[in-house]
């Protein structure tokens, strides 16, 4: 919607600019001939960037001007400025990275991929670190539900949507456009990426990315060992190695109906170690892990009537992991394990505009999914998931009122196991936006959500310690907050203010720890689980000649407690990894001649046991980093030079206990863009 009306404005406006210069036209012509102008058709388009202040349900927004700004090399790097998100970060470069938002969990996160979603039947955890930003245009996070009803059912059964958007649309303004980087650094990175963007004529584009991240990843850190860590040493992580390769293949057809297609190919190949627990006398890690990763998509839109649209989505993926662990307790000292999963999935959205100011809409989804692997215990299962979605929006100038009801069906089979397991549920969503009063730019807004779900193939089938009668999970989520919103005073730009206070209520908690390991993980259902909390997002933008500073920062309150079993120690205690305060923050200053920018990150103290006690604590800390950035402009091309500087203080952490991070680091890059 919001593209349609940004859209008709430009459309109106130029339609108004050549009604006028033929007005003038004629007049002064007064008939005394005929003129005939043949005017170039002008294309306007734009991506429409969603109102936060209007959102039932937080909404925020990282686009590339900021993800530049964050010394992020993968959207789990950029997604830390969110509030509310927690990013377990098991080792720095070469370790797992999954996103939890309001301490739900990854497996509440609906992930997608240029609108389309992203699965894995095995952990349903979806490593971020496989997302590099170079081609990434924006990212967007939606806690509970979006507002936009054009949507998949399968991000409206989530707790949460993280919407991954790349840059490799058409673009009018030019027929070629060539992108090519090249990023090094400490801990041997290089990172060179080339995105090459064709108009082929008036209704194809095609796209092409490729791009290669190496790094040793071997860094040092200070180990803390005795009775009250009053004895360190420094020592230095190994089996960090990270080898990435990407290529990816974009053709869009845009028709003179309206309708406007989307084919996307996609190869990611992934070959790292994965280092193991740091601990004294025992720094040695053999695991390994290969993976390779294809799928292509599609996504074709039309608008079929004046007031309906019609959206449907195609997918299929496959994936190839190979595990090993070299250690002498095996035969032949060695134990190789590989898995396998393949999935289809299709969807048909449609939306209907009643009026100018009421809207229906229904999507459907359906998701075949299978895990096959090398073990004399595989199973061969797979999951049949159904998901019916209906939605309605009523939105005017001081009100948005959001509803929807979810259906879910999901059957569980295996192929040599009698077993089957068929879960039905209904997941509702209501949310509100008002704006009490005309002359004062501020929202309240709130929503409720019950949403569900299912275990994984590894949890039922994988782990190392095999769950006993694991049960689905049921969670509610209720959020009130405030939007205030400030536009251009004088130097100040603009002033974007949002408080969110929010409560869920999680019955059946799964939760999966490691086990000595990144791979082998114990499963287990924790029973209820309380979580009560507030973020606070803070957005302003200071213009002064040609002087401009712009900051973010964002702050999160969270006391997560189990509430399962009151006569136990466990009871009303913090769950592990969990900190109750935590801050980022984005500072970027913009000059003639330099760009300038400072980040934070700042976690508070948590525990790693379910018993906060003082032996189990782990201590707070502050990740801080600077870069600068000199943009250089030749006729047509556009140099972008850049130096980081990441974790600048050099401070000791680790976001998962006995798996350290990296300190001072640093990087430099260069981009060159060329459009013709």
């Amino acid at each position: 919607m919001i593209f349609q009306n940004q859209y008709f404005r430009n459309s109106l406006v130029l339609f108004l600019a050549y009604c006028t210069s033929a007005g003038v036209t004629a007049q002064e012509t007064a008939d005394t001939s005929k003129i005939v102008r043949n005017l170039q058709e002008v294309e306007v388009s734009a991506i429409g960037r969603p109102s936060f202040s209007r959102s039932t349900a937080p909404l925020q927004l990282l686009q590339s001007s900021e993800l530049e700004k964050i010394n992020a090399l993968e959207v789990a790097d950029a997604v830390k400025f969110f509030s509310g998100v927690q990013v377990k970060d098991y080792g720095g470069i070469g370790g797992l990275k999954t996103i939890s938002v309001r301490n739900l969990g990854a497996n509440y996160i609906s992930i997608s991929y240029d609108g389309i979603p992203v699965s894995d039947y095995q952990t349903g955890q979806i490593d971020l670190g496989r997302f590099s930003l170079d081609n990434v245009s924006m990212i967007q996070l939606n806690t509970g539900e979006s507002d936009d009803l054009f949507r998949t059912a399968h991000a409206m059964a989530s707790a949460g949507a993280l919407q991954i958007i790349t840059a490799n649309g058409p673009d009018t303004a030019s027929r070629n456009r060539i992108k090519a980087s090249l990023k090094t650094g400490s801990l041997g990175l290089i990172n060179p990426s080339l995105s090459i963007a064709h108009n082929l004529n008036r209704s194809w584009s095609l796209g092409l990315t490729a791009e290669w991240l190496k790094t040793n990843g071997d860094y040092k850190f200070r180990q803390y060992y005795g009775y009250n860590n009053d004895s360190s040493s420094v020592e230095k992580r190994n089996n960090s190695d990270v080898d990435n390769r990407k290529l990816e293949a974009n053709l869009y057809g845009r028709f003179r109906n309206g309708g406007s297609l989307a084919l996307k190919a996609c190869y990611h190949h992934d070959d790292r170690g994965l280092p193991g627990p740091a601990t004294y006398y025992n720094s040695y890690s053999g695991e390994r892990l290969d993976v390779r990763n294809v799928f292509s998509q599609a996504n074709y839109t039309q608008s079929l009537t004046d007031r309906l649209d019609f959206m449907t989505n195609l997918k299929f993926s496959y994936s190839d992991m190979d595990y090993v662990d070299i250690r002498s307790i095996y035969p032949n000292g060695r134990k190789e394990n590989a898995y396998f999963q393949r999935e289809y999935y299709t969807n048909a959205t449609f939306r209907y505009s009643l009026s100018p100011v009421f809207s229906l809409a229904w999507a459907t989804d359906y998701a075949y999914g299978n895990l096959s692997n090398n073990l004399s215990n595989c199973v061969f299962p797979y999951r049949i998931t159904w998901l019916n979605s209906f939605s309605a929006k009523y939105e005017c100038s001081y009100l948005v009122l959001t509803t929807s009801i979810t259906g879910n069906s999901t059957t569980d089979k295996a192929k040599l196991d009698n077993r089957s397991d068929t879960q039905r549920r209904i997941s509702p969503y209501t949310g509100f936006s008002w704006q009490l009063s005309d002359k004062l730019p501020l929202r309240i807004r709130g929503y409720y959500k019950h949403t569900f779900r299912m275990p994984t193939f590894g949890d039922l089938y994988y782990s190392s310690v095999p769950p006993a009668d694991l049960k689905p999970e049921n969670a509610d989520q209720y959020d009130l907050g405030l939007t205030w919103i400030i536009g251009a005073k004088s130097i100040v730009q603009t002033i974007g203010i949002s408080l969110d206070a929010y409560l869920n209520r999680i019955e059946n908690k799964i939760v999966a720890l490691p086990v000595n390991s990144m791979f082998l993980w114990s499963v287990q259902n924790y029973g209820k689980v309380l979580i009560k909390g507030a973020d606070l997002n803070l957005e302003t933008r200071l213009v002064f000649a040609d002087f401009s500073a712009h900051l973010k920062s964002v702050y999160t309150y969270q006391r997560v407690t189990d509430r399962t079993l009151p006569d136990t120690k466990m009871y009303n205690q913090q769950l592990p990894y969990t900190p109750i305060h935590s801050l980022s923050g984005i500072l970027g200053i913009e000059t003639p001649w330099l760009e300038a920018n400072y980040t934070l990150l700042y976690c508070g103290k948590r525990y790693y046991e379910r018993i906060n006690r003082p032996e189990y604590h782990m201590e707070a800390y502050a990740d801080q980093g600077i870069s600068l950035v000199k943009t250089i402009a030749v006729g047509k091309m556009k140099w972008r030079l850049t130096a980081e500087c990441l974790n600048l203080f050099n401070a000791q952490y680790e976001v998962v206990r006995s798996y350290p991070m990296p300190g001072r680091t640093f990087r430099v890059g260069a981009k060159l863009e060329i459009r013709s």
